[in-house]
């Protein structure tokens, strides 16, 4: 009997977590649409729609996952990255990843760009020092303000900076 306790606790408590974790996850629906800024001669887009983004260069498709808010932090979680855009980044660089120029995950995206290196000639480590500068699926957190036609992301990842991005209509 205490066994059967213990599990129905255990389940009360897993209830709970995922509960009070899905109450505390939101998205601030201002931010659903399309932002764009030109830096540097590069159009950077982010779409957001509910809960959901995707990041484009130039048009073309980058990274997609999911983010959040709270109060006024955004957190990006990317979870997918595009071969095509990825691709052509890399071949400016002279590696040629031989990417499908499709959605892959970024374990996937992992295991054919280390493979792409080490058949160029790349050591194990310097392939796996590559793959984790280049192939980043950390969690992006930005203060962010928006209003109808802005929105202003600050990023402290190489020290302060914000970049506007203006709604596209």
């Amino acid at each position: 009997m205490l066994t059967k306790i213990k599990l129905l606790g255990f389940f009360v408590f897993l209830f709970g977590i995922i509960t009070v974790g899905n109450i505390e996850a939101q998205t601030d629906n201002r931010l659903n649409g399309s932002w764009y800024d030109v830096i540097e001669g590069t159009e950077i887009e982010f779409i957001f729609l509910n809960g959901n983004f995707e990041e484009k260069f130039n048009g073309q498709s980058f990274r997609r996952g999911t983010f959040t808010t709270n109060s006024r932090e955004l957190t990006i979680h990317p979870t997918y990255i595009h071969g095509g855009v990825f691709n052509n980044m890399m071949n400016l660089a002279g590696i040629d990843l031989g990417l499908d120029s499709k959605w892959h995950t970024f374990n996937e995206a992992i295991i054919a760009i280390r493979s792409a290196l080490l058949r160029m000639g790349f050591s194990e480590r310097e392939a796996n020092e590559f793959v984790q500068l280049v192939v980043s699926h950390d969690d992006l957190t930005y203060q962010y303000s928006v209003d109808s036609n802005s929105l202003i992301l600050v990023s402290t990842l190489m020290g302060e900076s914000f970049t506007v991005f203006l709604k596209r209509r």
